[in-house]
């Protein structure tokens, strides 16, 4: 896996595939905080020195690209463009952990918690089909219950809900979206 290869002093960028960042909750279970595809910056800390607190997993098969960080930071001083795009891809994911903490806490339906990660899914790894949008990513129901931090058994119920309303099919590990072109409404 990915963790063996997770060293310090080493900035790491996706070139294929897609690598999911996690934590662990107090009772021991896995949260998916991200799930990055190509292009995209795994450290979630290249300034300081503090320990990452996010565990890495490849979701497929990936590949990373490894640059040293003290070369990448000296890249960065030259390059404005490199620090902006840095920059950018912190904020992307500053809002996408405030997005998350939004959706993941108070009463909101199990439903609505996963039509919405399906929808963002869909947007980020989505494939147009004749049947809809397919999240072309092995998307498991327990990988589902780690990304909306629920236990699987609720997940696999919600599922069934939003499959009998007819807005996802489930089938093979794959979803498909009956109407991505705007968050999945359920009432």
């Amino acid at each position: 896996g990915l963790g063996d290869v997770y060293k310090r002093q080493t900035v790491y960028f996706v070139y294929s595939g897609e690598v999911m960042l996690y934590n662990l909750t107090k009772h021991g279970n896995r949260k998916v905080i991200f799930i990055l595809g190509k292009g995209r910056l795994l450290n979630q800390s290249i300034v300081s020195k503090k320990p990452n607190a996010l565990f890495c997993e490849a979701a497929c098969p990936v590949q990373v690209i490894e640059i040293a960080e003290k070369q990448f930071l000296q890249l960065m001083e030259q390059s404005h463009a490199l620090t902006r795009a840095v920059l950018r891809e912190y904020e992307r994911n500053l809002w996408r952990m405030g997005h998350q903490l939004k959706n993941t806490t108070g009463n909101m339906q199990m439903e609505r918690k996963i039509a919405a990660k399906l929808w963002k899914l869909g947007r980020d790894f989505g494939v147009d089909t004749e049947d809809g949008v397919m999240i072309d990513i092995d998307l498991t129901i327990t990988l589902m219950a780690d990304l909306v931090g629920a236990p699987r058994e609720n997940v696999s119920r919600a599922c069934k809900v939003l499959t009998d309303r007819g807005l996802i099919r489930y089938g093979l590990s794959l979803i498909h979206i009956s109407e991505p072109t705007r968050p999945i409404s359920i009432s």
